[in-house]
């Protein structure tokens, strides 16, 4: 018998993303996304095993023809659960950068199980009765173009919290920022206020507050955006200072 220890660990993984399209290859830390329709090329020396019936070939094709209105992340190989995460933060990263260019939006991607849709339904009383619904949660879709790539590519902030996603041990900045980044990241896809405060809260702290013995709080109230009347700002940690990005 086999052990899961003993198993070879493929080379890489192609995980499906839900509602985020993209122009081309985007890396992310680790992680690259690419466009939805690119699933055939990405396996294309590496077609899937022969079985008598076809089950896994047309099972491999099913996963990816899934992606066709989405992306798919191509991450290094080694445990799943671990490649997931990588996903995870990488997308963190890519919602990061989505807010960072709109004022508001409710328009949102990420893995299954990650997203927050529901739909509550009720029964209203007057004299008589009726039925009612609320849908909960936010839209899913949205498409970066060749302009937010470049975007992406010419922001110093931006390409380091890629990089320290990539290495989180390269150095405390690197750790804090990818730490404070999914932190903020999942704050911002909260539905409940109490935990999204909490988010906001804790990313900062990991961002901002130096580390010494004891409880450590942050009062927050707001951050202000230098030289504007409004709008937020997020500061990465870098080795040559802080770099600010607007939300």
């Amino acid at each position: 018998m086999t052990s899961k220890d003993d198993r070879q660990l493929p080379d890489r993984y192609l995980i499906p993303v839900e509602g985020l399209k993209v122009p081309r290859p985007w890396a992310v830390g680790r992680v690259t996304l690419h466009p939805g329709s690119a699933g055939e090329a990405l396996i294309r020396d590496t077609p899937p095993f022969e079985v008598k019936d076809d089950f896994i070939r047309g099972h491999v094709f099913e996963i990816l023809g899934s992606a066709k209105e989405g992306s798919i992340a191509e991450v290094p190989g080694g445990d799943i659960d671990s490649a997931i995460n990588e996903v995870r933060a990488a997308l963190d990263a890519l919602r990061l950068f989505q807010l960072s260019r709109l004022v508001w939006n409710s328009a949102t991607f990420g893995l299954p199980g990650d997203l927050y849709r529901s739909r509550i339904e009720y029964v209203s009383v007057w004299k008589n009765s009726a039925p009612g619904g609320r849908f909960r949660g936010e839209a899913i879709g949205w498409e970066f173009n060749q302009d937010s790539y470049d975007d992406w590519c010419g922001s110093t902030g931006f390409r380091f919290l890629s990089a320290s996603l990539a290495d989180p041990s390269a150095s405390e900045d690197a750790h804090r920022t990818s730490i404070g980044a999914q932190l903020l990241a999942r704050a911002a896809t909260e539905h409940r206020p109490d935990l999204k405060m909490l988010g906001v809260a804790s990313a900062l702290e990991a961002w901002l507050l130096r580390r010494q013995p004891g409880a450590q709080t942050l009062r927050l109230a707001c951050l202000n955006r230098p030289g504007s009347d409004g709008g937020s700002g997020y500061w990465f940690p870098t080795p040559t200072g802080r770099v600010c990005w607007a939300a």
